[in-house]
């Protein structure tokens, strides 16, 4: 579940899927967030499309990961960030990089560990 979701959802219900352990993953979170960093709509969702674009779902993947494997992201190596990467995953790995702000690899290292930071601390 989002967060979000249990907006359509009556409270019984929700209560009733919390119990048996289904956690949130607060991704409406870590895009508020986003847009607090000065992050704005246009550079989080497809061209002239509302969808999310490849770093609204990276980001969220990085809150997911968070959730679901309690593992923190700001433990990635920059090795790991700016290191090769498959063929099939490099156009949108791409644009994942050219999405965080900052010109220099430098920079976008330290934008992507406030970006994690912020991640890490999300937990429903």
């Amino acid at each position: 579940m989002y967060d979000g979701d249990d907006v359509d959802m009556d409270t019984s219900d929700y209560q009733k899927l919390k119990k048996l352990g289904l956690k949130l993953i607060p991704k409406g979170q870590m895009i508020d967030a986003l847009l607090e960093m000065s992050y704005i709509y246009e550079e989080l969702h497809m061209e002239a499309d509302f969808h999310p674009n490849d770093l609204n779902g990276y980001m969220a993947a990085l809150v997911m990961n968070h959730i679901i494997f309690d593992e923190k992201c700001t433990d990635f190596s920059k090795e790991w960030f700016f290191g090769e990467k498959s063929d099939r995953l490099a156009a949108s790995y791409a644009q994942v990089i050219d999405g965080l702000h900052g010109d220099s690899e430098q920079e976008k290292w330290e934008e992507l560990r406030k970006i994690c930071k912020i991640a890490d601390n999300l937990d429903m």
